[in-house]
Parts: C-alpha cells; sequence; structure tokens
C-alpha cells in the first residue's frame, strides 16, 4: 500500500499544503506492481533527456500522488462515478497514468496494447451504468490535470522552461484523442449490445407473465432485470405516438434509480416498477403531459405483476373513455363493470337505451351518484331546481326500474349509463336540456 497526499496543482507552489492523504494498493495486483517497477527502472536508467522529458519522469516519481488528484476530482465533479468502487477506480487511473506519462515522456503514441486496455475500461465503464458523456468527461480530467501539473512544475524549476510546453500540445492531445476515442466507442459498443440484451429480456418478462404465467422464468427474468420478484410489482398502461418516446421514457425511469422497466406491446406501450406508481407516473409525464394513463394495483411477486399489468390494461381503457388518468384502486367498480361489458350487456342493454334516448336523465343519475345523494347539491351543479332533478330521478326509474337510491340499481344505472357514453356506442340523439 503506498500512501500519497493530495495538493492543489493550481497553487503554483513547490510545497504542497496539507491535506488528506489516499492509497494505491499496487500489489493487489500483480501486472500493475511489475510495471510501475519496471518503469521506475527506466527513469534510473535515463540520463540524457530534455528538460520537459525530465518533468515527466518527475511526474512519474510522483504518480501515486496525481492518481489519488484526479480520482478525487472524478469522484468530486462527476456524479456518476459514484457507482465505481473508489479502489478500483483509483488503481485503474494509476495504471494509466503510467502509461501516458512514459508516453509522453518517451513522445511516442499509445501502444496497441495500452488502447486495448483503455477499451475493456470503456466497456467495464458501460457495465457500471457510467454515462458515455460521463467518462468522456472524467478522460478530459486527467489529461488536463496532467496539463496543469507539467505547467505548476515547469514555473516552479525555471520560469522559462513553461514556454517549451508548447511543443507538448500536440502530443498530449493526440494522446488524449485516441485514448478518449477507445474508450467511448468501447463504451457505446458495449453500451448498445447491453441495450439489445434488456430490450429482449424486458419482451421476454412481459411474455412470462402472459396466461398461464411462468413463474419460475420470470423470477429468473426479474433478477436479470435488477428486480427483486419477492416484492410487489405495479403496473401502468398508456399509448405513446411520439417518435424516440420510449427511449425518453426509458431514460427517465432510469433517473429514478429504482427498479423499472418500459416496453411496447402493439399499440399500449407498458411500465413496470417496484416502488409507488407514482414514479411511472412521474416519469410518463415528464416525455408525454398529456398521455393517457391507467395504473394497476401494486400486486406482490411475479404473479401479482401479471394481474397488475391486466389492472393497468383495463384501466387504460378506462381512462382512454374518460380522458383522465385512471387508476384501479380508485376505480376498480368503473374498470370492471367496462371489462365485463359483454357478459352484462343482456341486464344492461334496455339501462343504456334509455340513457341514450334520455342524456338529461343519465345526467340526473350521475349528477346524484357524485353530489352525495344530495338533491339539492345535484340540482345546482346541473343548474336546476330539487324539485326537477327528483322528478328525472323517479322518470329514470319509472323507464328502467332501477332506484337509484338503492345499492344494486345506482351500479346497474351508472353502468349502463358508461356504456351508453361508450365509443362503440355513438349517441345521435339529440341532448335534452
Amino acid at each position: 500500500m503506498h500512501a500519497c497526499v493530495v495538493r492543489d496543482a493550481s497553487n503554483g507552489q513547490g510545497a504542497p499544503p496539507p491535506a488528506r492523504q489516499c492509497s494505491v494498493n499496487r500489489r493487489s495486483d500483480k501486472g500493475l506492481y511489475c510495471k510501475t517497477r519496471s518503469l521506475r527502472q527506466d527513469l534510473e536508467d535515463s540520463t540524457d533527456m530534455s528538460p520537459v522529458a525530465a518533468l515527466l519522469n518527475e511526474m512519474l516519481e510522483d504518480v501515486d500522488e496525481l492518481a489519488c488528484r484526479i480520482v478525487e476530482r472524478v469522484r468530486r465533479e462527476i456524479r456518476g462515478y459514484a457507482q465505481v468502487p473508489e479502489e478500483e477506480h483509483r488503481e485503474q487511473v494509476h495504471a494509466h497514468l503510467l502509461e501516458i506519462l512514459a508516453g509522453l515522456r518517451d513522445r511516442v503514441p499509445p501502444s496497441p496494447a495500452m488502447v486495448n486496455r483503455v477499451r475493456a475500461l470503456g466497456r467495464r465503464r458501460a457495465a457500471q451504468r457510467i454515462n458515455l458523456p460521463d467518462l468522456v468527461e472524467a478522460c478530459q480530467v486527467v489529461y488536463q490535470e496532467i496539463w496543469n501539473e507539467l505547467l505548476v512544475r515547469a514555473t516552479h524549476h525555471e520560469p522559462d522552461l513553461s514556454a517549451q510546453l508548447l511543443g507538448e500540445v500536440a502530443p498530449l492531445w493526440s494522446s488524449s484523442h485516441r485514448v478518449t476515442n477507445a474508450a467511448a466507442s468501447a463504451h457505446a459498443i458495449e453500451q448498445r449490445s447491453a441495450t439489445t440484451t434488456r430490450v429482449a429480456l424486458r419482451r421476454q418478462f412481459l411474455d412470462t407473465l402472459r396466461t398461464p404465467v411462468d413463474v419460475a422464468e420470470g423470477r429468473r427474468v426479474a433478477r436479470a432485470l435488477d428486480f427483486d420478484p419477492n416484492t410487489g410489482f405495479v403496473a401502468l398502461c398508456t399509448t405513446l405516438t411520439g417518435l424516440g418516446d420510449i427511449d425518453r421514457l426509458d431514460a427517465a425511469l432510469a433517473e429514478s434509480g429504482l427498479p423499472a422497466l418500459v416496453t411496447d406491446d402493439g399499440a399500449v406501450t407498458v411500465m413496470i416498477g417496484q416502488g409507488t406508481d407514482e414514479t411511472l407516473l412521474t416519469a410518463l409525464r415528464s416525455v408525454s403531459p398529456d398521455a393517457p394513463a391507467g395504473i394497476g394495483l401494486s400486486r406482490p411477486g411475479i404473479e401479482g405483476a401479471a394481474v397488475s399489468v391486466v389492472d393497468a390494461r383495463d384501466s387504460l381503457e378506462a381512462a382512454l373513455r374518460l380522458r383522465r388518468d385512471v387508476r384501479f384502486a380508485e376505480d376498480w367498480l368503473q374498470v370492471l363493470l367496462h371489462t365485463f361489458r359483454h357478459r352484462l350487456r343482456p341486464i344492461m342493454r334496455h339501462g343504456r337505451d334509455v340513457a341514450l334516448d334520455n342524456p338529461a336523465l343519465a345526467d340526473a343519475v350521475r349528477a346524484f351518484a357524485r353530489a352525495g345523494f344530495s338533491l339539492a347539491e345535484s340540482g345546482r351543479r346541473l343548474q336546476i331546481s330539487p324539485n326537477t332533478l327528483a322528478y328525472r330521478l323517479e322518470r329514470w326509474r319509472t323507464l328502467t326500474g332501477w332506484d337509484v337510491r338503492t345499492f344494486r340499481s345506482l351500479v346497474a344505472s351508472l353502468a349502463s349509463i358508461d356504456w351508453a357514453h361508450s365509443p362503440e356506442t355513438p349517441s345521435t340523439n339529440p341532448r335534452i336540456s
């Protein structure tokens, strides 16, 4: 374990101020330790070199300190790097600094072996879910700190030496360009591959939730998608028509930090998450403020996830009719009545016909239900007298046989009226005021 002190390269002073210590565990990687010893030996054997090369030699001697400072800055300025274990991060920066500084000293470009190692790092960062812009920024920090350190050391040794650093701009830029491109291209390829795999897993997970539910396969795929198959799942269904909406929705869900997925299933977009339905709804609204949303009930386990998707699909149908978000937990009766309308049609057909022929009576029934069964409040909302409202309710009872003051008749009445206003049953009757 080699300890080093983090100092500010921008202070222009040779003596570092007191600062916290960090360490590079070089012996945790045998290859890295051997490479360090090899470069140290190169330093001892080097005799005739330019002043700038001598500065780079000094930096190689102090590479532990520089690595610590770079890691500290990257982790402070780029939040995504909190996902990278700090010791791993420090050792990787340390190893690459050795190769970069030696290459600049010897005025040779990054070797093919180094480029391959950088590509491996790019793939590793993609697997750790570091965004590509964050990876590129971290690469830039490495070269910024190398340049800053060169300036500080040149000024400290001999002010006129800083002018000679102009000759190092081109090789430094070339090295930065090649290293950054190698890391970024490997990251992009790995990310595309991971995205393709993840999209396939999402579709596979949705398939396992179809009847009959494949619980064992569902649990396996759920774990691959970072879900806990033993806890609750909640589904949201919507319809998205914008180009790239699903990709943007996927990114919004990723920002929440909670396990979630989005995939298309024909004309319906299905979102499944763990946590509250607000996480899903917030992500949807950030992409499409006006998209209809049917929200299922949170249910435990893979079988629960399957039922929540059914909840959400059925609720979406209601949301499309009502032009508002529909939560199964709140609107379950209306949702289920509509879902099973085909079986209920013989019971509801007469009430639907009355509602179509007498929309004012239907409005009176709805207002009565929504106003807490108060004649006065119902009349106020419809801008008619309580007596007129009472007459219309009685007229509804005469025509349908349903007294809306009883639970059974009220449910039947509302279901029939809802069916009458369904898009599948367009009304051709004039509205009675």
